[in-house]
């Protein structure tokens, strides 16, 4: 398992597009996430694929600001994650298939410990092999990283209850087909499995694309500095041209005449509407003034 580190120290170093900090967190994890991708896929080769995904899943998820304090717990729910995303992860019907009693199918041969081991470490694998996919990540989650009842449901998206109903007969399960001694707990017969990963440098296999999530993302920050720069430009330039009243319409008498000058003229009646209309009333007499003095 990996060592345990100061999480605050890896976070609080990281910066994004920061690749000795980046390269930091993958040399610290690698170990443990090798070694479960590789209980999880049974094969080297897959294992570094997916261990790859799950570094790659969690600096995007870094990038997105949505990261949790724990970078561990990340890194095993991206794993879970892209565990149960791959193609071909609809196998919800392995349990059914023929051959799955590992007990009578597995030979099981008494030799020197040496032997002994290589043999239960294969049984165990073929163990979870026939797993179902959430089984297989739920019994790796929990009983070789070691995380809590809470954890684990929360990354499989499982209910405690399901989540026990699962994890009881895939022990008991793994447990017969292994072998084990009664004292040989499922811990330390995954612990046994998983000393067949593979131990390379994962960070050459991360480094590629994650120079390309970088660059997408600093592409991606620059259009949006560009148009909140060019917005805050347009807002200055109206603010100015409104401040030294070059627009064509402005406040007090200046506003009024514009509003008279630009006003739309009253239609003229059409001759219909001329014919119709009510006549004029007649003009208003005054009677005239008659002089009383005379002159």
């Amino acid at each position: 398992m990996a060592q345990i580190v100061d999480h605050r120290d890896l976070l609080t170093a990281y910066r994004p597009g920061d690749m000795p900090a980046s390269e930091r967190i993958v040399r610290v994890y690698q170990n443990e996430i090798l070694r479960s991708a590789f209980l999880l896929t049974g094969s080297a080769e897959g294992a570094v694929l997916l261990a790859r995904d799950a570094f790659l899943g969690y600096f995007r998820q870094l990038l997105r600001g949505d990261a949790a304090d724990d970078p561990r717990y990340d890194l095993l729910r991206q794993l879970g994650h892209s565990f149960l995303a791959e193609p071909g992860a609809d196998d919800s019907n392995n349990g059914d298939r023929p051959g799955n009693d590992l007990a009578g199918t597995i030979s099981f041969e008494d030799g020197r410990q040496r032997y002994r081991v290589d043999d239960q470490r294969s049984r165990v694998l073929a163990s979870l092999d026939l797993l179902e996919r959430s089984t297989r990540s739920a019994i790796v989650l929990r009983d070789f990283n070691g995380l809590e009842e809470e954890q684990v449901c929360r990354i499989l998206d499982e209910e405690p209850f399901g989540l026990r109903q699962k994890l009881h007969p895939a022990r008991d399960r793994l447990r017969d087909a292994a072998n084990a001694g009664p004292d040989q707990s499922v811990r330390e017969l995954l612990v046994t499995a998983a000393t067949s990963a593979p131990r390379p440098n994962l960070w050459p296999e991360v480094i590629g694309p994650l120079e390309e999530i970088y660059a997408r993302e600093n592409e991606r920050r620059q259009r949006y500095t560009y148009l909140a720069a060019g917005f805050v430009g347009l807002l200055l330039i109206v603010a100015g041209l409104w401040l030294f009243d070059v627009f064509p319409f402005g406040s007090g008498d200046d506003g009024q005449a514009a509003a008279i000058s630009t006003a739309t003229p009253a239609p003229t009646p059409s001759r219909r509407s001329r014919r119709h209309r009510s006549p004029a009333s007649p003009p208003t007499r005054f009677p005239r003034a008659t002089c009383r003095i005379r002159c």
